[in-house]
């Protein structure tokens, strides 16, 4: 039940919780402001699509005008005797009509834009799912960064409780008359040195916990990591270097280029002719009848087209630009690729440094708990002096501290293993 609890804590705003990983994962994902950004642009992007797909389909439209022509053509006969005017019109002209519109060719613009536009949704889906894997590489960082202190801070804890007991210890012995006040005060000197270390430590933890606060949506929250540093991250998936080439940011990247590609081809299709079909029906005044100026059904189809014959090279040399942004694209791709090809290589290295100092560093505590006991036992029958035993002490924090540190590093060059094959 501790984990519900501390969602509830954080989601009220309380100064302090506790959370597991997988929780400030969930919580991270949910507040990140660059990945609701990154999701924003990929709507953006469908948005988009589904426009470029529309054009390429026929519109209907409904339409209506009203016109007044001071003066109208009249035709006047004269017959002998006789004459007659006869005016077209009165001047008032109306016109209600409801029409379809198609594009019949475009030299293959519609259709390249709508699959650029399919491209550019792919690509943001993927650079949204880039983000994530960055915001998830933060988080872990962020989490094992406050575990460690808090096991450095942890260390620092038993130091004090092991000089306090010390201090004890000796003021008895001096009260016997069996040590010197100069002991009791060195051991007290120490024993104010390591509260200083621990004030220091609990300091770097509680700021570690703010920094994981923030990242989890609550910057006024101290969040304290729920988890064991000894336990890995890695579970067993695949860690090949053949992973890397599947992440989302370079599959973003590839489809960036195809996106540029086919907007270059579909600016090339503007060097064709266009053609268009308007089909319409109308109820107006006067219709087709002027002279009869009544309110008529009628029916219009045109076809019409459209072809610039010169226009200096202008869409020529934009189709270059296209083409141009399309290389730089693979430019990008092919650097990222290798960045991140030198990135997963490294944090292998960094992974078996760690875990091979990780494990020199448990067997420093080892030997420091032995000697400090082997000390503590020549002190006890003279043989050892207070500053001997006093430099023990420290030597068993300092590894405890390193170890806490070692492990932490393992923690982190193993989130960054996660990150370079997308997980």
């Amino acid at each position: 039940m501790l984990i519900p609890i501390a969602v509830l804590a954080l989601a009220s705003g309380l100064p302090a919780t506790t959370l597991d990983l997988a929780t400030c994962l969930d919580l991270a994902r949910a507040h990140a402001p660059r990945l609701r950004e990154a999701t924003a642009v990929e709507e953006q992007a469908a948005a988009a699509s589904r426009e470029a797909r529309a054009r390429r389909a026929p519109t209907v439209s409904l339409g209506a005008s009203y016109r007044y022509t001071s003066e109208v053509m009249e035709q006047h006969f004269e017959l002998g005797p006789y004459s007659r005017s006869l005016e077209f019109g009165d001047g008032h002209a109306a016109d209600l009509n409801v029409g379809v519109n198609a594009p019949l060719f475009t030299g293959g613009e519609l259709r390249r834009q709508s699959e650029a536009a399919a491209a550019g949704v792919e690509a943001a889906a993927q650079r949204a799912a880039a983000t994530g894997l960055d915001v998830a590489r933060d988080v872990r960082a962020a989490f094992y960064i406050a575990l460690g202190r808090e096991s450095q801070a942890a260390a620092s804890r038993l130091a004090v409780e092991r000089l306090q007991r010390h201090v004890g210890e000796v003021a008895g012995t001096v009260d016997a008359g069996a040590a010197t006040e100069e002991s009791r005060l060195r051991a007290l000197a120490r024993l104010r040195e390591a509260e200083q270390l621990g004030v220091r430590l609990v300091a770097a933890r509680d700021s570690a916990a703010v920094a994981l606060g923030r990242l989890v949506g609550s910057p006024d929250v101290a969040v304290t990591p729920a988890g064991e540093l000894t336990e890995s991250l890695l579970t067993g998936g695949d860690l090949s270097p053949a992973r890397v080439a599947e992440r989302p940011d370079l599959v973003a990247l590839a489809r960036e280029e195809e996106r540029q590609t086919l907007l270059a081809e579909a600016q090339r299709g503007r060097l064709w002719p266009r053609v268009g079909a308007d089909v319409r029906a109308h109820y107006g005044r006067p219709g087709v009848d002027l002279i009869a100026n009544e309110w008529t059904p009628y029916a219009t189809a045109a076809v019409s087209l459209d072809w610039p014959l010169w226009d200096d090279g202008a869409r020529t040399a934009a189709a270059s630009q296209l083409a141009a942004l399309a290389r730089q694209a693979a430019a990008r791709r092919a650097e990222a690729a290798d960045a991140l090809a030198a990135a997963h290589a490294a944090a292998r290295i960094e992974l078996d440094a760690a875990v091979a100092a990780e494990t020199l560093a448990g067997e420093r505590v080892e030997l420091a708990r032995r000697i400090l006991d082997l000390v503590g036992g020549r002190l006890r029958a003279a043989a050892a002096t207070e500053s001997e035993f006093l430099d023990t002490q420290d030597d068993l924090t300092a590894a405890e501290l390193d170890l806490a540190l070692a492990r932490t590093r393992v923690r982190l060059a193993e989130a960054v293993l996660l990150w370079t094959v997308g997980q």
